[in-house]
């Protein structure tokens, strides 16, 4: 199964790379390259844009707010808070590529599918984080979460809610919306949408081909880079679930490519993940951990890498006692989770 998921993916992921079409993600491996602009400077690039870059560069600035307060929801966010913060102002012109000299490496440009809409309701890639848990964080680090298939953003947020009342004693965590194809009825259930799971497969197979990247993954990495610089004695661990898998093994992947020096400081604990997360020679087989049931014959059927269990130190399998085997919320998940999470708590990884 694992040679056909393989083949399968490589031959949609070409067939993705060569008709759909891309835009472009700057990613940032310095994040405050150009923090000491001043207002003025600031205002001056502004002035020289073109009203869509502008549009460009007032999104991004709502992005990198809301990925520190997700109380943060007005769409004019950014256009009319721009010159209230001199240091967001410069990041969001540097991250939409509006400030780059020849010569600078420290801003890569990676190649993304573009964004394809079912309707003009379907939910982007975001950044989100639990609003009534602010300011709520380890004092060694900061933990993150980016979630599965099929979902809606309010019942993402639930289940990251879920988790860190179950498994990381109420703190927040800072998360990547994995935005679902299928439609809802009440924009929070999961619904039967065919069309949508068909088209939320056929994206998991493109990002599991590794021939080019997803929006999510990007910002999943940003989020690694921007804390572990900005902190640079603290530490992050990653929760990914089911699908979600997928999204942070590629977001490893690019921060192989440009920013391996980070990832010593980041641990990853994977929750029925439609794609395993192999420790590499920068990320440690301290620093990963993926759970997994033999009854969720979803992942041990169709997940990537799930061959591993069982097998793998890294890959493990565990007891299957209430609800669905799926069901990364449960009493057995929280059970599993929470050595590795006192463990976290006292050495920055997972695994003494």
């Amino acid at each position: 199964m694992q040679g056909i998921k393989k083949g399968l993916a490589s031959t949609v992921g070409l067939i993705s790379y060569t008709f759909v079409s891309k835009s472009v993600f700057y990613l940032s491996v310095e994040p405050d390259k150009y923090d000491h602009l001043t207002l003025d400077e600031i205002r001056v690039i502004y002035n020289s844009l073109t009203q869509d870059e502008r549009n460009r560069a007032e999104f991004m600035f709502w992005e990198l707010s809301k990925k520190e307060d997700c109380r943060i929801d007005s769409p004019f966010y950014g256009r009319e808070n721009f010159f209230t913060n001199s240091v967001l102002a410069a990041r969001s012109l540097y991250r939409c590529g509006f400030i780059l000299l020849s010569s600078d490496q420290t801003l890569v440009p990676v190649k993304i599918s573009k964004r394809v809409a079912r309707c003009h309701s379907t939910p982007i890639a975001q950044y989100y984080s639990l609003g009534e848990k602010i300011h709520r964080e380890y004092p060694i680090g900061r933990l993150g979460y980016i979630n599965g298939m099929g979902n809606a953003l309010a019942w993402a947020g639930t289940d990251a809610s879920k988790l860190s009342d179950s498994m990381a004693e109420g703190n927040n965590l800072h998360c990547v919306f994995l935005p679902s194809f299928k439609k809802s009825h009440d924009n929070y259930s999961p619904s039967e949408d065919k069309m949508g799971v068909t088209m939320d497969v056929v994206r998991h197979l493109v990002v599991n081909s590794g021939i080019h990247q997803n929006k999510a993954s990007c910002l999943l990495a940003q989020m690694w880079i921007d804390y572990l610089h900005a902190n640079p004695t603290k530490y992050f661990l990653q929760f990914c679930a089911s699908d979600g898998g997928t999204f942070t093994n590629s977001a490893v992947n690019l921060m192989l490519k440009y920013a391996p020096h980070y990832l010593s400081r980041l641990s990853i604990i994977a929750l029925a993940p439609g794609c395993v997360v192999l420790p590499n020679e920068y990320l440690t087989s301290k620093q990963v951990v993926n759970l997994i049931k033999k009854e969720d014959t979803l992942i041990t059927q169709f997940g990537t890498g799930s061959n591993h269990a069982g097998k793998n130190p890294s890959v493990l399998y565990i007891p299957h006692t209430s609800e669905h085997p799926h069901n990364f919320t449960s009493i057995d998940y929280s059970r599993a989770v929470k050595p590795y999470i006192e463990c976290f708590k006292v050495h920055g990884r997972i695994i003494e």
